[in-house]
């Protein structure tokens, strides 16, 4: 059997569903033998051990998509680096390995995260509480914490943090008293990065 020559290429395909974000590694080789049933496909994780990917390859097949490949999601966390090792085979043995070809699948950039925006308040029909609506401006907006601050002008009443885990837009503040007026603003957390704060906004609760 005449050996492979070296695997020459990888092609990295983006797939975005409504749930999450994933990753895909296409990996092509030139076929240099003319006499094998099949191949077999070595992966290695990060520097790891070297495992067989269950995956049937044909004879004269030129590459092969894995599906399996981790895009690491989180800001600021470790890259994924996957390699790849292929052989020939046949009823007489095995190919030597072909070179080691690798690809790593880098995590989001560990940045500060845009501030909400258009923060609103509201009267309620229910005596003591305002409502808030805001926008979220991040795109992995299920990766966030937002945090709102309640400021009013009783010296009674100290400064109030409500932290509001996953995308958020909205919340009812019920804990505010008649008559009491209060002023809100709020920021976005992200990978322990906190946004500038954006807007003020007030209301006076019934």
């Amino acid at each position: 059997m005449r050996n492979l020559i070296a695997i020459i290429g990888f092609i990295v395909a983006f797939l975005v569903s409504s749930a999450a974000f994933g990753a895909q590694a296409v990996i092509s080789w030139t076929d240099n033998s003319d006499n094998e049933t099949g191949f077999k496909l070595d992966r290695q994780l990060n520097g790891g051990p070297w495992a067989t990917l269950p995956v049937t390859i044909n004879a004269n097949v030129t590459s092969v998509t894995d599906t399996t490949v981790v895009q690491p999601t989180v800001p600021g966390s470790a890259d994924n680096v996957y390699c790849y090792r292929l052989l020939a085979f046949n009823k007489t043995g095995n190919s030597p390995f072909t070179n080691t070809a690798c690809k790593t699948f880098a995590a989001p950039a560990s940045t500060v995260p845009n501030a909400p925006s258009g923060l609103t308040t509201a009267q309620t029909l229910t005596p003591g509480a305002i409502d808030l609506t805001w926008k979220n401006n991040e795109a992995q907006y299920w990766l966030t914490t937002t945090e709102i601050l309640r400021r009013t002008q009783l010296e009674s009443d100290s400064d109030k943090l409500f932290v509001l885990a996953g995308w958020r837009t909205t919340f009812r503040d019920t804990e505010v008293g008649i008559g009491t007026r209060a002023c809100y603003r709020a920021w976005t957390i992200k990978a322990d990065k906190k946004s500038a704060q954006g807007n003020e906004s007030c209301a006076t609760a019934r």
